[in-house]
């Protein structure tokens, strides 16, 4: 990977450096003056090592559902062929979602950029005549939340590492309702597992402005889900003491799972 099409964040008074390659969706840092790269997950590639047993029987769902809509094509094509387009049905549908959920964050990020005056270009919102209904719904549960609370950017797409060897990226820093707050988007609901992602990014940040900040525990953090099926929102504040400590854990599992392939 091309270090020089890559993005470089300096962090903690600029003596630890942060590279990351949108291409390739991964991280590396590297101590000020050092030259080797050290590769570095992400949060979300840390979460990846707890079950999701919810996605056994939405898979076997979406299996079903292919069925009841295509089974007339089986005597045409055979079942071998049909049963292997139907097994990959539920990779299908989920790329489907991770595309409508890109677009809505994509759309998210421009406005706060926006509103941050990165950019003097505010994002048209989609039409749903050219458009997906569901990115529209998406757009339009960004906005209701936008109106009924008092939302100051502060920062988006921020950058961060922990010195325990994490990185990631995060939605929103900024005040919400007067309070400082760091949020996280999303499309396809609120799991248990956002708990620990948010506790990652509010650690590492907090850490990173030390002082006060990190002592009193500055930052509320919380999750917005914007429905792509209605167009509301809902609110998830976080409060959970021993989220870190799971992610602190997971993070041990994720080395060790590596470790092991060795």
């Amino acid at each position: 990977m091309s270090e020089a099409t890559d993005e470089i964040t300096k962090l903690y008074d600029g003596t630890i450096e942060l590279r990351y390659s949108d291409k390739a969706h991964r991280y590396w840092h590297r101590k000020a003056g050092d030259t080797k790269w050290l590769p570095t997950p992400s949060v979300t590639t840390i979460l990846n090592v707890i079950a999701k047993p919810a996605l056994v029987p939405w898979a076997a769902k979406m299996c079903a559902i292919y069925l009841r809509e295509h089974h007339e094509e089986l005597e045409a094509v055979g079942v071998d062929a049909f049963s292997e387009v139907m097994r990959k049905n539920f990779n299908v549908q989920k790329d489907s979602a991770a595309d409508i959920g890109t677009a809505v964050h994509r759309y998210v990020e421009d406005f706060g950029r926006y509103k941050l005056g990165l950019t003097d270009h505010r994002p048209a919102r989609p039409h749903r005549d050219i458009g997906s209904d569901e990115i529209a719904n998406g757009v339009d549960a960004f906005h209701a939340f936008l109106e009924e609370h008092e939302v100051v950017w502060e920062s988006c797409e921020r950058r961060v590492f922990h010195r325990m060897g994490y990185a990631g990226t995060v939605d929103f820093v900024g005040s919400l309702d007067g309070k400082p707050t760091i949020l996280d988007w999303k499309t396809g609901g609120f799991y248990p597992e956002a708990r620990l992602q948010l506790s990652a990014y509010r650690e590492a940040i907090e850490k990173e402005e030390g002082g006060e900040a990190y002592r009193c525990g500055k930052y509320s953090i919380a999750v917005v889900v914007l429905g792509k099926s209605d167009g509301a929102y809902q609110y998830h504040p976080i409060d959970d003491a021993r989220a870190f400590t799971a992610l602190v854990a997971a993070l041990d599992l994720y080395r060790w799972q590596k470790e092991s392939k060795r």
